[in-house]
């Protein structure tokens, strides 16, 4: 990706082909969580469509219902993957099931259902049609620079509770550690749902728990 030029277009299909590529490895994964961005892009899509861009029409591709950041006693359902915010407050009124049908939102929007394992299915039948592509899949860091420990080889693997990383024996790195959005937390709720902590105050909250450990 990072060797195309982007200042030249392609063909509708060969970009198709890529959004479907890069979908099947998402698709892996044990679980799939609500996309923030796609729903603010959305939003700004619609935006766009009420004023200046009156023709525009949206189809959009999903795989599960919407999930909303909860607050509890204390502590926050969902608070890395869940809706929050204008994005939430803009999916309850204009995108839930009941709503779309009705709301602004909907006269410019197309839910299409991908999942239940349709969705290859779907994309062969609706992206035709489409002139313009927006994947919100989320954020994938860059491969790590080659390190080496005493000429050989390194390979580390982060631990997102020190924010230090080991090598491929186990054994902790020294003098190498890692925070922020390439590198946050893990974070495991009362209920026992797993999540990255995700966010600048997050990220500095994980800094200040774990760096006195790195100077130790």
């Amino acid at each position: 990706m990072a060797k195309l030029d982007q200042e030249k277009t392609c063909h509708l299909h060969h970009a198709a082909d890529m959004v479907r590529a890069l979908t099947e490895g998402i698709t892996k994964m044990d679980q799939v969580y609500a996309c923030r961005g796609a729903i603010l892009a959305l939003l700004n899509l619609v935006d766009l469509a009420r004023s200046t861009h009156p023709q525009l029409r949206i189809k959009w591709f999903t795989r599960h219902p919407l999930r909303y950041a909860e607050y509890m006693d204390g502590w926050i359902l969902r608070d890395n993957t869940g809706l929050k915010g204008s994005a939430a407050d803009f999916a309850r009124q204009q995108l839930e099931e009941d709503k779309l049908p009705q709301s602004e939102a909907g006269r410019f929007i197309t839910k299409v259902d991908c999942g239940g394992g349709q969705e290859a299915a779907q994309y062969e039948r609706h992206l035709p049609s489409c002139t313009h592509l927006v994947q919100a899949v989320g954020f994938t860091r860059d491969p790590l620079p080659e390190l080496s420990v005493n000429g050989r080889l390194l390979d580390p693997e982060f631990d997102s509770v020190s924010g230090g990383f080991h090598d491929a024996t186990g054994r902790v790195v020294p003098g190498l550690h890692g925070a922020g959005i390439a590198f946050p937390e893990r974070v495991v709720d009362p209920y026992g749902n797993v999540e990255h902590a995700v966010g600048f105050w997050k990220f500095m909250k994980f800094i200040k728990r774990v760096s006195p450990q790195w100077t130790a």
